[in-house]
């Protein structure tokens, strides 16, 4: 699970530890989680990074497109079954497919606003 510290690590710069100090756990979580989703929502406004998203969301599942392809063009059925098992994969309750592609976009984003800058 080292996509919710990746986010954190991004989001880590808003935080203010001492006003975090004072209340209680959940209303620490709740006020963490709130300004994770606040932030996150500020960060895909921008049209640039809803297409970097979209982009990175293909990529990830090319291997679907590809395996899928393969069978309907090659009439190879281990590119169907290694597609549909890698789409299974991702698809499970387990798996942190959009909060890693949320991830990378941010990250992207934040190396592209690093070259931008300077």
């Amino acid at each position: 699970m080292m996509v919710p510290f990746c986010i954190v690590y991004l989001y880590n710069k808003n935080i203010n530890i001492k006003e975090l100090d004072n209340m209680s756990n959940y209303r620490k979580l709740k006020k963490f989680i709130k300004r994770l989703i606040q932030w996150i929502i500020v960060e895909l406004k921008d049209w640039h990074t809803i297409v970097l998203f979209f982009c990175v969301c293909l990529v990830m599942y090319l291997p679907v497109i590809l395996g899928y392809g393969a069978h309907l063009f090659f009439n190879n059925a281990m590119g169907s079954i290694i597609a549909t098992t890698y789409m299974l994969f991702w698809a499970g309750p387990f798996t942190p497919f959009f909060p890693l592609c949320l991830t990378i976009t941010l990250f992207i984003k934040r190396i592209i606003d690093k070259k931008d800058n300077q």
